[in-house]
């Protein structure tokens, strides 16, 4: 894994502008090497020894936050969290989507998960054999208030979802199709698909 670290850091110092002028922040993900277990939330932020190339590349603007990470952007709060939730909750979900739709819900799985963060306020709903947490750190995974921007880093398929006074996106796996999402604070409700291609 510190390869690809290091590779990215060669890929900064090649752009000096961007080495300058943009901010990076790194959330370490369920399989990043961190000082805390992979499988007990939050995460604790990646160690120098894993990012430092990244550091010294990016200089100042280079950011190890934990996971999840919480961010103020021109004015709005953004939480970032890096998880496979989609499956977690599938795996652990009382009603399935067809029937809650029977009943006049959605079958969207995605809209399902953001409405289940964002109603109980919390950024994991699950029984601790799926997803334990430190009790001590556990308000770092709740979401209340709700933030203006909700990512949910997950392998699973893009989407961005208005809910309430939140939006809520996932901006895919990069290794998938070399796409990412862009988010402008300007834009507000909405985020931008944007890829290589």
């Amino acid at each position: 894994m510190r390869g690809l670290y290091d590779q990215l850091a060669r890929l900064i110092a090649a752009h000096p502008t961007l080495a300058e002028h943009a901010h990076f922040v790194l959330v370490p993900g369920p399989d990043d090497a961190t000082a805390s277990s992979p499988d007990v939330l939050p995460r604790a932020a990646l160690p120098d020894s894993v990012a430092g190339e990244v550091l010294r590349a990016a200089a100042r603007n280079c950011h190890l936050t934990t996971n999840p990470a919480r961010l103020t952007l021109c004015g709005q709060s953004v939480v970032i969290f890096r998880e496979q939730l989609m499956s977690k909750m599938r795996r652990s979900c009382v009603l399935p989507p067809n029937e809650v739709e029977a009943e006049g819900g959605t079958s969207d799985l995605n809209a399902h998960l953001v409405q289940s963060l964002l109603d109980q306020a919390h950024l994991c709903p699950l029984p601790t054999t799926e997803l334990a947490s430190y009790w001590q750190h556990d308000h770092a995974m709740w979401l209340h208030p709700s933030p203006d921007v909700l990512v949910l880093a997950d392998r699973h398929d893009q989407y961005q979802l208005p809910y309430e006074e939140t939006l809520a996106f996932n901006p895919g796996s990069f290794a998938s199709d070399f796409a990412w999402m862009v988010y402008r604070p300007c834009a507000k409700m909405e985020a931008e698909r944007s890829s290589l291609s």
